[in-house]
């Protein structure tokens, strides 16, 4: 990529809200494919992927009302699109909202601290790291704070998983959510009926 075109990826990827590293390691291109392969065997099965899920991401996503909110929320997010996902999910640093930027801080004893700006008053700032920890350090301690240019979320987070695994995640991503139990669609049932016939 010549150095015009890497400029104006930077100009759309800043008008539309986001970061973005300008070319993916030859690793990642290699996971990429890899895991594209994984998703072109069996379906998977959502019921598994949501504790994969849950293993996984939910320290930071939140999906269908379970997780953390420190990281994009996913259930309004383009799920649908495998590619984006799989995308995402390998190469978190190909494309990061800048509202999930994340910040290195050095203090004036030499220590460094990372995470999203969870809190920014006149005298302190608070770091949220991947973990959910937070760090306050008093404005007077901060020697140097600086974009760390790349997401909170590390690369390589599924491409250790099993093609199963892998396949089932995706199954549960890409689901409408988990199904109510048995009871629970039953006694939604009978309180409508209850409801309309007391409105009759």
């Amino acid at each position: 990529m010549d150095r015009q075109s890497d400029d104006e990826l930077k100009k759309r990827n800043r008008a539309a809200g986001t970061i973005a590293r300008t070319k993916p390691s030859p690793e990642t291109l290699a996971n990429l494919q890899r895991m594209r392969d994984e998703l072109k065997g069996s379906p998977g099965d959502p019921t598994k992927g949501a504790q994969v899920f849950k293993d996984f991401c939910a320290k930071c996503h939140r999906l269908f009302g379970e997780g953390a909110a420190i990281g994009p929320e996913l259930t309004q997010a383009n799920r649908m699109d495998r590619e984006y996902l799989l995308t995402n999910i390998v190469d978190p640093n190909q494309a990061i909202h800048t509202r999930y930027t994340q910040y290195v801080i050095r203090a004036t004893s030499g220590e460094e601290f990372n995470g999203l700006i969870a809190q920014r008053t006149a005298n302190a700032i608070t770091l949220i790291n991947a973990t959910g920890a937070t760090t306050e350090i008093a404005v007077e301690d901060v020697d140097e704070i600086r974009e760390a240019g790349t997401s909170l979320m590390p690369e390589g987070l599924i491409t250790n998983l099993a093609g199963d695994d892998v396949r089932n995640l995706f199954a549960y991503l890409q689901s409408e959510g988990p199904k109510p139990a048995a009871g629970q669609r039953s006694k939604s049932v009978a309180q409508t009926m209850v409801w309309f016939e007391n409105d009759g």
